[in-house]
């Protein structure tokens, strides 16, 4: 019996953390849409069972991202295709996270006014 943790080296990190950014902005997605489906009256896409699913993935990546030997069962690699094959419904029709935030920038001889817009 070990008494001092085992320190591996994560194999996938860089692309499980870039999938757990893709779910974050789907997720992101989803809930604006829900939201506007509410408030607005607007038939958006949203599917709770969706959101649910991603929201569960989320979890497993950042575990696995910091503890590679979380489920140990299983590969990351079977991971990503899960996630990947999850998000290529809602990827391909959502906005991409970088481009919801616009910055507008105002000079005047006297002044400067910055202005963000969250889409």
């Amino acid at each position: 019996m070990q008494l001092t943790p085992r320190l591996q080296e994560c194999q996938d990190c860089q692309t499980l953390k870039n999938l757990l950014v893709q779910v974050d902005c789907s997720l992101q997605n989803l809930l604006r849409n829900r939201l506007n489906t509410e408030n607005f009256n607007v038939e958006t896409y949203f599917c709770n069972g969706h959101a649910k699913t991603l929201a569960h993935y989320k979890r497993i990546l950042t575990k696995r991202i910091y503890n590679p030997t979380y489920m140990c069962g299983i590969e990351s690699q079977d991971i990503i295709a899960l996630v990947r094959k999850i998000l290529f419904g809602t990827c391909a029709n959502c906005i991409k996270c970088d481009d919801a935030t616009s910055t507008t920038t105002t000079i005047d001889p006297t002044t400067t006014t910055t202005t963000t817009l969250i889409v």
